[in-house]
């Protein structure tokens, strides 16, 4: 082969090889060449009867990673019938965790097939093989209601220490 033939064939070799390498890089970046593997699932523990026809379940996930994965609300994570959106997690720790969310499904929401989508497990509120709850269902994280009971024993201990002077400057503040 002449010299010259042989520098373009390296040279286009080189190219190709280059241009590959890239795609290849950016594929497996964009994770498009291969489906990442399913590391977290949904699963209910037991759910609670309302007086209302609705239900309270107790909700909890496994993530078999060993680091913490986030799906925010939308096709990876979502609830039906709408709104997607109804306060599910959307962080998800390493390990198996229970009653991280305790849902009020009503009546309806149940006759419509209320479901959790994550990472493209469905969890369906068909209670047929769950268990009943011995209690009603109150979420460990504290929910709403545990914000509301924090912020009230805050207010409650700052009344006190307020009331009673004992911080450095709150008797000039009460003054004034």
């Amino acid at each position: 082969m002449p010299q010259g033939q042989s520098r373009a064939w390296r040279t286009l070799a080189l190219r190709t090889g280059a241009a590959t390498l890239a795609v290849g890089f950016a594929t497996c970046i964009s994770g498009v060449a291969s489906a990442a593997p399913v590391v977290v699932t949904p699963n209910i523990s037991c759910y609670w009867p309302n007086a209302d026809g609705s239900i309270t379940a107790v909700i909890g996930y496994t993530n078999s990673s060993a680091t913490t994965q986030t799906y925010p609300i939308g096709p990876l994570n979502n609830v039906s019938p709408a709104p997607q959106d109804r306060g599910q997690p959307t962080v998800f720790a390493p390990g198996s965790h229970t009653n991280v969310w305790t849902p009020t499904v009503s009546s309806a929401d149940l006759a419509a097939g209320a479901d959790w989508t994550l990472n493209g497990y469905k969890l369906s509120t068909n209670i047929g093989n769950v268990p009943q709850c011995a209690t009603k269902p109150v979420p460990i994280t504290g929910g709403a209601g545990g914000v509301i009971a924090f912020a009230a024993l805050a207010v409650a201990a700052g009344a006190v220490v307020f009331g009673r002077g004992r911080l450095p400057g709150l008797r000039a503040l009460r003054r004034h």
